[in-house]
């Protein structure tokens, strides 16, 4: 029961895991053309990044659906009358190798997005990403409301 409760535990944080990839793939925070051009990237800057950020949500895609085919195989595992301790503790270590990978992905996207871009454009861009988070929060938080809100 307690080994059960175990797994469910770890499912939960490999899901949690995975959401948390794929928010960061598609939305990137700072990582969108425009934003991009306000902080002075050039056009070979741009699509080199383009290319590089296309190649790292395919990776993380991949890496996310067989993240979750392991853990459906895994649930299967458990579900037996006598579950094969070893053969689950595989399927565990297996399903952290995929997780390592993601994160190492997301790692390498963020140095290439640093050897891209120079020190300036970085600082613009946190600028940038600054401004926008202040301006989200403004709005949702007591900003500048329609007349209904008053």
């Amino acid at each position: 029961m307690k080994r059960k409760q175990i797994i469910i535990g770890t499912l939960a944080i490999l899901i949690l895991g995975i959401f948390a990839a794929v928010v960061f793939a598609q939305g990137m925070g700072d990582d969108n053309e425009q934003m991009w051009k306000k902080a002075g990237l050039d056009d070979e800057q741009i699509e080199t990044l383009k290319a590089e950020k296309m190649d790292f949500q395919k990776k993380q895609v991949q890496l996310q659906a067989d993240i979750k085919i392991l853990g459906l195989e895994l649930k299967e595992m458990m579900d037996v009358a006598k579950p094969d301790k070893n053969a689950i503790h595989a399927k565990v270590k297996a399903i952290g190798a995929l997780r390592t990978e993601m994160q190492l992905a997301r790692v390498d996207w963020m140095l290439k997005f640093k050897e891209v871009t120079t020190e300036e454009q970085q600082e613009k861009l946190k600028e940038l990403r600054q401004e926008k988070k202040a301006g989200n929060k403004e709005n949702r938080f007591g900003g500048k409301r329609g007349k209904g809100m008053r």
